[in-house]
């Protein structure tokens, strides 16, 4: 709190000498900015503790809002036991001080920034900025010399820079700078300094004479003339080779005006072609002196529009009527003495055209034998590219002609990828190892579609050393001749199969059937006995087993005349309800069983599925439920039946899973109860023919059938059959 203050200070604040009773009273720190009122705090806290504060700065505010930069020194006066009474402080306005440091810094910071750039710019120049005085002592000379001259600039400084010429231009060098001295001329002159290595160097001198300090300097920059030497040297040796060629080449070589024709330049080979002797006799003339006028015009149309025009042919007709054929390649240019001109050479292609001539009819010639005979004919270089073919071949490869197919590959025409792979390694086989490779049998998918059988035959080419460079082949279409040998091979094998299995009905028929009639005349012997015994009982079990056996020969013969209707017939397949036909089967079996006790238990994900299949379905369910009752030693026979769904491959297949509780069939029996064979030995009964009729009608609606133990690892437990057939989906028609 202010409890006294001078008038000086209300001045500083900006009150009237009346009006200090606005400040007795007020908080101090109220006149500082906001912002720094906190520094000021941490001074307060100082204060107390040293009892004094010396020039401490912060920002005020006078009464008008106005603000100030003040410096503020402040003394505790304590009482006789030490404790703060008040505190006496003096405040300065310093704005205008702070104001000219500020100005003070801003100045040398732009002086360092500006001697900063100087320097910068001096470093990035390439060449060597010096200072010198009239009697070439170094005063200040630029870091490039070192990577010019390989001298460090510390070490010239003071030394005399003249010692560096050369002894043959160090008078000429003086007498340029004292003549620019005596009449305050701009030194520009080329000598040569010593690098450190001792050798010299071209440099160019390019400085002002000044006065500093009323004493003369020399200042400029020294300039690396190395490149330019050479250059120049390198210039003065093409031009003396160009001139040479020019003069000596064995192309005739001209310069012409656009505008008229006019010939202004040739040289002597140019004069040759059109019938003269030296290149003076061709200036002055036009070419439309030798050169049809149409013919020109047609050049100067194409260096009009491209600007330059290569390989044009045209025919020159020389003074002594004899006829030739030349080749132009030229440009247009506009040349500062005769406007646009036109620039070129010619050589003379007569003997070439004509090569090229029967080249051509050879070649047509060549091509029309090959696109007539009827192998399929190719040539390609070391990479498998193809370099010509004849039209047999371009028609197979998916090419409109012959000459479509120069720089493709395998990969760019109608192979597909196994076969390009399989031309390809053969491709390599024989251009690396150089031996011919014959009848080679491949398989081709032609631009037609047709899927071909080829003999092939690849053989390398070589060029005039004996390197090899590329391959010829040739092929023959020989699928007529395969698929004839295929076809007699199916037809042998069908018969042969056909025969087989005839044998094999036959002792199938004839081992199954004699059984069932001996099990048929025994049970009559037996009968005859137990009706003399009037024991009906038995006499009805009797009965029982003799319809059972003619039952099994109607089923065996109406087997094999379904197994012979599947092997020769396709017949369609349709969506069928697999519960409707199970509980068909289930039925038929009871009915045939009347007096045993048969339990059937049946379990379903659904009772509307349907599967893929046709009239045999029956035949699958019949057999399998038939033998786990014919097989089957327990007073309750014990039959599961389980129907799910499996999705294998995204395909839907329904799953129908047969358990019993029979005598089981052993791991041995299991490999081959599905083959179509009989057993011979006769104390193994049961009907050969029933499970491979039921594989063969699985698998001809593309389903699987496989035997399991019911307790796997003891077939005595019973067995479970298990049918995978595709599923029948119904689309809902509204």
């Amino acid at each position: 709190m202010i409890i006294e203050c001078s008038e000086s200070f209300l001045s500083l604040f900006g009150f009237e000498s009346t009006e200090w009773n606005e400040l007795i009273g007020t908080n101090g720190f109220n006149l500082l900015i906001e912002y720094n009122s906190e520094k000021f705090k941490q001074y307060f806290e100082e204060l107390l503790e040293k009892g004094f504060l010396n020039d401490k700065e912060g920002i005020f505010t006078r009464k008008d809002g106005s603000q100030f930069v003040g410096s503020v020194n402040l003394s505790m006066v304590n009482d006789a036991s030490k404790k703060p009474l008040y505190i006496i402080g003096i405040i300065r306005d310093i704005t205008h001080q702070k104001e000219i440091e500020k100005t003070s810094l801003e100045k040398e910071k732009l002086l360092q920034q500006s001697e900063e750039r100087s320097r910068m710019i001096i470093d990035s120049i390439v060449h060597i900025i010096l200072e010198v005085d009239i009697k070439g002592n170094v005063l200040y000379i630029s870091p490039q010399v070192y990577q010019i001259l390989g001298y460090h600039p510390e070490k010239l400084f003071g030394k005399d820079g003249y010692d560096l010429l050369h002894p043959e231009d160090k008078d000429r060098v003086l007498k340029v700078i004292e003549n620019a001295v005596t009449f305050n001329k701009q030194i520009n002159i080329e000598f040569r300094l010593r690098h450190k290595n001792g050798h010299y160097l071209p440099m160019l001198l390019y400085a002002n004479i000044k006065e500093i300090n009323g004493e003369l300097r020399i200042i400029g920059s020294l300039i690396d003339l190395t490149d330019k030497k050479d250059n120049e040297m390198k210039l003065r040796v093409s031009e003396e080779k160009y001139r040479r060629l020019y003069e000596t080449a064995q192309v005739g070589f001209w310069t012409s005006r656009i505008e008229d024709d006019e010939i202004i330049n040739a040289n002597d080979k140019m004069a040759s072609i059109v019938g003269l002797t030296r290149a003076e006799d061709i200036t002055e003339t036009r070419l439309t002196d030798y050169i049809k006028e149409e013919q020109v015009k047609k050049l100067h149309d194409l260096l009009q529009e491209f600007g330059i025009v290569s390989n044009f042919e045209a025919r020159l007709a020389n003074p002594s009527g004899i006829k030739k054929t030349i080749s132009i390649t030229a440009r247009l240019f506009k040349d500062i003495n005769y406007g646009y001109v036109i620039e070129g050479f010619m050589i003379e292609i007569t003997y070439l055209k004509k090569t090229k001539d029967a080249l051509k009819q050879s070649q047509e010639m060549f091509q029309l034998v090959l696109n007539n005979i009827p192998q399929f004919i190719f040539w390609k270089d070391i990479n498998s590219c193809y370099l010509g073919c004849n039209e047999n071949f371009a028609r197979v490869a998916g090419v409109r002609n012959p000459e479509d197919i120069v720089g493709k590959t395998d990969k760019d025409l109608v192979w597909q990828e196994e076969e390009v792979d399989f031309i390809h390694e053969t491709d390599a086989l024989v251009i690396e190892s150089n031996c011919a490779e014959f009848h080679i049998m491949e398989q081709q998918l032609q631009a037609d579609g047709k899927h071909a059988w080829l003999d092939t035959n690849k053989i390398p080419l070589h060029d005039t050393e004996g390197n090899v460079v590329g391959l010829l082949g040739t092929f023959e279409d020989i699928t007529e001749r395969i698929n004839g040998e295929i076809a007699i091979k199916k037809s042998e094998a069908k018969y042969r199969e056909a025969f087989q299995n005839a044998n094999l009905l036959k002792d199938l028929f004839s081992h199954d059937i004699n059984n069932i009639l001996q099990s048929i005349q025994t049970a009559n012997e037996i009968y005859d006995l137990e009706v003399k015994k009037n024991n009906y009982k038995k006499l009805n079990e009797i009965s029982d087993i003799i319809k059972m056996q003619i039952n099994r020969g109607a089923k065996l013969v109406n087997n094999i005349r379904k197994l012979s209707l599947l092997e020769n017939s396709e017949i369609p397949l349709e969506p069928i309800s697999v519960f409707d036909v199970l509980d068909d089967s289930i039925e038929r079996i009871k009915s045939m069983f009347p007096h045993k006790k048969i339990i059937f238990q049946k379990k379903s994900v659904s009772n509307e599925l349907k599967c893929h299949a046709n009239e045999f379905l029956h035949e699958i369910f019949d057999n399998i439920l038939l033998n786990a009752i014919i097989y089957n030693d327990k007073k309750i026979i014990k039959i599961k039946i389980n129907i799910t769904r499996e999705t294998r491959n995204e395909k839907k297949f329904i799953i129908i899973s047969i358990r019993d509780n029979g005598i089981g069939i052993e791991d041995i029996r299991k490999e081959t109860i599905f083959q179509r064979i009989y057993n011979k030995d006769k104390t193994i009964s049961g009907v050969g023919l029933g499970l491979s009729l039921v594989k063969k009608i699985v698998e001809s609606y593309e389903g699987e059938i496989w035997i399991e133990d019911v307790l796997q690892g003891d077939p005595s437990k019973g067995s479970k059959f298990i049918i995978l057939i595709p599923e029948a989906l119904i689309t809902m028609k509204f």
